[in-house]
C-alpha cells in the first residue's frame, strides 16, 4: 500500500513539473540569477588576490627588500641571511637612457641562478650571453623593438656595455601592471618608462642596490589578506632589529674607506664630518608601483559584492517565495481531494516540499557553477591590465553555503509555510473555490470629478488593482527591484568612469607638477617652460607631503599646497565646499579636502596640527572642507601660512598647465627641465589619469554583468508575477471571454493593470537606484578614493525602456496563452 502510494504521488509530481513547467524554469532561472550574482560578484575579489597571489609565490616575489643611500655591501647580505626562515639575494640596477628615444630605463643585473624576482618570459629567452638583453613588455611601445633588435643604452656610470641584441620580452613581479610607469629616476625625464634585463657582469659596481627577503614558510590566505601582512610585519620587526646598529658601521667602513684612498694624510675627523651617515631603507610589497592599487581593485569589488547581489538576491528570494506560496493555494481542490481520500498532511505536503527542492538544487548547483567559474574567469579576462594571465578561482564556501541556504529558504521555507496553513483547513472547503473578495469602493471613486471622466475599462482596472493589494504591491516591489538594480549598475558604470574628469579636470586644472632642487628659484624652469610650445600658464607652489594630527587622530600622504600669490589660483585647483560652492584660498586657516575631513573626524571650525616634511608644526584652524576624489589635500594661502608659520612661503615647485601632449613631447619638455632648468622631478597628471582609467577598467568589468544580470532578472520576475496573475484570475478572464470580451480586449483587461503597475514601478526604481547607488559607493570608497555619485540620463532611460519593453514582451506571450484558454474547463464547477 505504502509503495502504492509513493507511485501515485510521484506520478503527480511528475504532471505537475509537466503541467507547470514554465513556472518551474522560471522559478529555477530566478533562483539561479541569484545564486549566481551571489556567488560569482562575491567570488571576483578573491579571485583578484587568489591569481596574483599564486603568481607571485611562483616567482617568489620578495616579501621585504633593504636598500641604502650608501649601496650594500657582503656584510649586509651576511646580516640578512642571519634572519631565520628567509631566503636572501642581492641585486643591482641602475637608471639608464635608451639612445633611440631618451626614455628612462631600470637595468637590472641578471644571473642564471637568481631565485627571487623571477621575470615572467612572454616572448624569448633569458639572457645566456653578455651582450643580450631581455626588455620589459612596455618597451613594445616606446620603441617598437623586437627580438633580434640592437638596443642601445647612452654611456651609464655602473656599466660596462652599451650595445645590446634583444633576445626576450618578459613582466616581472616587481611591476604587477603593464599600464603604470615604472617609478622615478634622477636622469632623464625623470620617469622610468621600462625596465631591462642583462647579465650581472655588465655592471662595474662593488656595491649592491638591494636585498630581496623572502619568507621560506609562506602564509596562510593570500597577499593581501592579514594573515600575510601580520607575518611580514612580524619579519620586518626581526630585519630591522638585525641591522639596527648597520648605519654607524657602514658610515665607519665609508670613512676608513676614504682615508685609505687620499694621497696626503687626512685627520679623520674631517673625513668624517664630510660624510653623511648612509640610510637604510626598509620596504614591503605594498611599497611597490601598482601593488596596493591592485588590492584596492580587488576590495572596491568586493565592497561591491557585499551590497549588489545581496539586494539581487532578496528581491529573487522574494519573488521565489511568492511564487510557491500562490502555487500552493492554486492546487486548494486538489489538496482537499487528497486530505480527502486519505493521505496524510506529510504525504500531501511531500510533492510541494520536492517541487521546491528541486527547484532549489537546479538553480543553486548552475548559478554556482557559472558564477564561480565562469562570471569571476570572465571579469578577470576582460578586465586584465596586470601580469596575471593565470586566473586562480578557489570555491567561496561560506558564499555558497550561505547562497544554498537562502535558496533553500525561499524555496523550502514557503512550502513549510503556506502548506500547513492551508492543510488545517477541512476538505470540503479546500475542494471549494476561494470566495473572490468583494469589491470595495476605493478612495479615487470619491474624488467625482477624475472618477466620472474614465471609462469603465479603466475603473475595472483601477478596482482590480486595489482589490488586490498584495499582489499589486508584489508587483511593484518586484518591478522597482529589477528596474532599480538595472539603474544602480548605469549608476556604477558613470560614477566608476566619471572619477577621472571629476578629479583631473574638475578638481586638479593643471598638467603637471615641476619640483625644484632645493635652494633655486623657479626662473629657470619658467624660461624652458615659455620656449614649449604645450605650455600656456605656470603658479610657483610650495609643494609638500605633510602629516595631520588632533588628539583623537593622524593621517599621513597629505599634499600641502601653498601657492606664490592666492590671486590665479583657482585656473589650477578648483575648489568647492560639499554644497558645490566655489570659494576662494581662505585668508586664515587651511581648505582640508573632505575624506581627509572624514577621516581626521573633523569639522569646519575645528584645528588640526600640520607636521610638515621638515619637521616643523603648527596648530591651524580648518576654514573650509573641499571637494576632492582622489587623495588627500591641504591648501594655504600665503598669507594664512605667513601668519601660521610665521615666515613667508618659500616656492619649491610649479604647478604647469599645458595643452594635450603626447607621451614623447612630455618627456622632452621633463628631460629639458631636468637638464637646464634646476628641475629634480616632472610629474604629469596624466599618469596619474592612466592609473585611475585603469582601475575603473577592472570595475567596469563587474558593472556590465550587473546590468545584464539584472535586466535578465527584471524579465524574469515580470514574467513570473504576470504568470501567476494570469493563473490565479484564470475563471475572472474565462467569464469576461464568456461574456464577449474578444482576445484582444481579454489581454488589455491584464495588460492595462500591467502597465499602470510598472509606470509606478518604474518611478520607484529611480529612488531605489539612486539610493543603493549612493549605498555602494560608499562602501566602495577607500581612505584614498571617493567616487563622485553620477546617473547619467542613459540610466534612467535604460531602465524605462527595457523594463517596458520586458513588460511588452511578457505581454504578448500573455495574449498567446489567453488565446489558448478553455473556458468551459475553466468555469468548470469543482464543488
Amino acid at each position: 500500500m505504502e509503495n502504492k502510494s509513493r507511485k501515485v504521488l510521484n506520478r503527480m509530481l511528475h504532471r505537475t513539473l509537466k503541467d507547470t513547467r514554465g513556472r518551474f524554469i522560471a522559478i529555477t532561472l530566478i533562483i539561479m540569477l541569484g545564486v549566481l550574482i551571489f556567488v560569482g560578484v562575491k567570488g571576483i575579489g578573491p579571485g583578484y588576490r587568489d591569481s596574483a597571489t599564486s603568481e607571485l609565490n611562483k616567482t617568489q616575489l620578495q616579501d621585504i627588500s633593504v636598500s641604502s643611500t650608501a649601496g650594500l655591501t657582503q656584510k649586509d647580505i651576511d646580516l640578512a641571511k642571519k634572519i631565520k626562515g628567509v631566503k636572501v639575494e642581492a641585486s643591482k640596477n641602475v637608471f639608464a637612457l635608451a639612445s633611440s628615444d631618451k626614455s628612462v630605463v631600470n637595468v637590472y643585473g641578471y644571473k642564471s641562478n637568481n631565485s627571487l624576482n623571477q621575470l615572467i618570459i612572454r616572448e624569448g629567452h633569458l639572457p645566456k650571453k653578455p651582450n643580450q638583453i631581455v626588455l620589459d613588455q612596455r618597451a613594445k611601445r616606446y620603441g617598437g623593438f623586437k627580438i633580434g633588435d640592437t638596443y642601445r643604452l647612452d654611456k651609464t656610470k655602473g656599466m660596462t656595455r652599451q650595445s645590446y641584441k634583444v633576445v626576450g620580452f618578459a613582466d616581472s613581479p616587481l611591476y604587477i601592471n603593464n599600464n603604470y610607469n615604472r617609478g622615478n629616476a634622477n636622469v632623464g625625464s625623470g620617469t622610468v618608462s621600462y625596465f631591462a634585463y642583462v647579465p650581472e657582469n655588465n655592471f662595474n659596481m662593488n656595491v649592491y642596490t638591494s636585498i630581496g627577503i623572502f619568507m621560506n614558510k609562506r602564509p596562510s590566505g593570500d597577499t593581501y589578506g592579514k594573515t600575510y601582512k601580520n607575518a611580514v610585519d612580524s619579519k620586518m620587526r626581526q630585519v630591522k632589529k638585525i641591522f639596527d646598529d648597520r648605519a654607524s658601521q657602514r658610515k665607519d667602513e665609508l670613512v676608513s674607506t676614504a682615508i685609505a684612498q687620499q694621497q696626503m694624510p687626512v685627520p679623520e675627523s674631517m673625513v668624517r664630518k664630510s660624510i653623511t651617515t648612509p640610510t637604510y631603507n626598509f620596504d614591503k610589497r605594498t611599497d611597490l608601483i601598482g601593488f596596493t592599487d591592485y588590492g584596492d581593485s580587488s576590495d572596491r569589488i568586493a565592497a561591491i559584492g557585499d551590497v549588489f547581489p545581496v539586494f539581487f538576491f532578496l528581491i529573487a528570494a522574494l519573488i521565489t517565495f511568492t511564487t510557491i506560496s500562490r502555487m500552493i493555494s492554486e492546487d486548494r481542490t486538489q489538496l482537499g481531494t487528497m486530505k480527502a481520500m486519505g493521505y496524510s498532511r506529510t504525504k500531501i505536503a511531500r510533492n510541494y516540499f520536492l517541487y521546491a527542492l528541486l527547484a532549489a538544487i537546479i538553480g543553486t548547483v548552475f548559478g554556482v557553477i557559472i558564477g564561480q567559474q565562469g562570471l569571476v574567469r570572465f571579469v578577470l579576462k576582460i578586465s586584465q591590465s596586470d601580469i596575471f594571465t593565470n586566473q586562480v578561482v578557489y570555491p567561496q564556501w561560506t558564499d555558497i553555503i550561505l547562497a544554498t541556504v537562502m535558496s533553500l529558504v525561499a524555496t523550502i521555507g514557503a512550502v513549510a509555510i503556506v502548506a500547513p496553513t492551508e492543510l488545517r483547513t477541512k476538505p470540503a472547503e479546500l475542494m471549494l473555490p476561494k470566495v473572490p473578495k468583494n469589491g470595495k469602493k476605493i478612495l479615487l471613486e470619491r474624488i467625482k470629478p477624475f472618477w466620472s471622466r474614465l471609462s469603465f475599462n479603466s475603473k475595472v482596472s483601477i478596482r482590480n488593482l486595489f482589490r488586490f493589494k498584495s499582489r499589486m504591491f508584489m508587483t511593484i516591489i518586484g518591478i522597482a527591484g529589477g528596474a532599480g538594480l538595472i539603474l544602480t549598475g548605469f549608476g556604477l558604470k558613470d560614477s566608476i568612469s566619471g572619477l577621472s574628469a571629476a578629479q583631473f579636470g574638475g578638481v586638479v586644472r593643471y598638467q603637471a607638477i615641476v619640483r625644484l632642487d632645493k635652494g633655486h628659484n623657479p626662473d629657470k624652469a619658467r624660461n624652458i617652460l615659455s620656449k614649449n610650445k604645450s605650455y600656456k600658464s605656470a603658479q610657483a607652489t610650495n609643494t609638500d607631503v605633510v602629516e595631520l594630527h588632533n588628539s583623537d587622530n593622524s593621517l599621513s600622504d597629505v599634499s600641502f599646497l601653498v601657492p606664490s600669490s592666492s590671486k590665479n589660483f583657482s585656473k589650477y585647483v578648483n575648489l568647492k565646499t560639499i554644497k558645490n560652492e566655489k570659494i576662494a584660498l581662505p585668508k586664515s586657516g587651511i581648505a582640508l579636502s573632505n575624506k581627509a575631513a572624514t577621516l581626521m573626524n573633523v569639522e569646519k571650525g575645528d584645528y588640526v596640527e600640520i607636521q610638515q616634511s621638515n619637521g616643523s608644526t603648527k596648530k591651524v584652524r580648518v576654514s573650509a572642507i573641499v571637494k576632492n576624489y582622489i587623495g588627500h589635500f591641504a591648501y594655504m594661502s600665503p598669507t594664512a601660512y605667513k601668519a601660521a608659520f610665521g615666515n613667508s612661503v618659500k616656492i619649491n615647485g610649479l604647478l604647469v598647465k599645458t595643452k594635450s601632449m603626447s607621451q614623447k613631447l612630455q618627456q622632452a619638455m621633463a628631460q629639458d627641465l631636468l637638464d637646464k632648468g634646476n628641475v629634480i622631478n616632472t610629474t604629469y597628471m596624466s599618469d596619474s589619469l592612466s592609473s585611475s582609467d585603469d582601475m575603473t577598467k577592472s570595475l567596469n568589468g563587474v558593472v556590465l554583468i550587473l546590468i545584464l544580470m539584472s535586466g535578465l532578472l527584471s524579465f524574469v520576475v515580470l514574467y513570473n508575477l504576470t504568470n501567476i496573475n494570469v493563473s490565479e484570475r484564470m475563471r475572472e478572464l474565462s467569464t469576461i471571454k464568456v461574456l464577449g470580451f474578444y482576445d484582444r480586449e481579454v489581454t488589455l483587461y491584464i495588460a492595462r493593470e500591467n502597465i499602470a503597475l510598472t509606470i509606478v514601478g518604474i518611478i520607484f526604481s529611480f529612488g531605489v537606484g539612486q539610493l543603493l547607488t549612493r549605498f555602494i559607493l560608499n562602501q566602495a570608497a577607500t581612505n584614498n578614493l571617493l567616487f563622485p555619485t553620477i546617473i547619467g540620463w542613459e540610466g534612467y532611460v535604460a531602465a524605462t525602456v527595457l523594463t517596458a519593453l520586458f513588460t511588452g514582451i511578457v505581454m504578448y506571450v500573455t495574449h498567446l496563452r489567453l488565446r489558448k484558454v478553455d473556458m468551459l474547463e475553466a468555469l468548470a464547477s469543482r464543488e
